[in-house]
């Protein structure tokens, strides 16, 4: 049994969403604070303690924390950065496989994964498209239609 990660550029793209998340609260702040107060201050030092954790921590445990393998019977997803989960599920529950693609995401060839089951669903999101739709061929037994 062989653990397959995500993709490089899932990393890369988380990076620069987290990066963008922080500008925006960066310019909220300068915006609603009155500048050099307590408060402007604390702020801009929350965000720049979050901005270390979101960049230098969490993304890069993310990025390696998502595995995934499909053997004979059974869908195998491992993800989790403080709490890492696994989930199982077997082929024949599989009950709907859909690949969903984000504005952006057709400009570098990514798309989402989503495995629907009973009593689960599970999000794969950032992969190649290529290898989603290997997974969705895989898991259906080639009974789709690519649209």
């Amino acid at each position: 049994m062989k653990l397959e990660s995500l993709p490089f550029k899932s990393f890369v793209i988380w990076e620069i969403l987290s990066i963008f998340l922080l500008i925006i609260l960066t310019i909220l702040v300068f915006i609603i604070f009155r500048p050099y107060t307590f408060v402007w201050y604390t702020l801009l030092w929350t965000i720049g303690a979050l901005a270390i954790f979101l960049c230098v921590f969490y993304c890069p445990l993310l990025y390696l924390s998502y595995k995934f393998c499909i053997t004979d019977k059974h869908f195998i997803l491992k993800r989790g950065v403080l709490f890492n989960k696994t989930h199982i599920i077997k082929k024949e529950q599989i009950s709907f496989i859909s690949i969903t693609k984000d504005p952006l995401t057709p400009i570098i060839n990514l798309s989402t994964l989503i495995i629907v089951a009973p009593r689960s669903k599970l999000f794969i999101p950032f992969m190649n498209h290529q290898t989603n739709i290997k997974i969705m061929k895989t898991l259906s037994n080639n009974n789709f239609d690519i649209i």
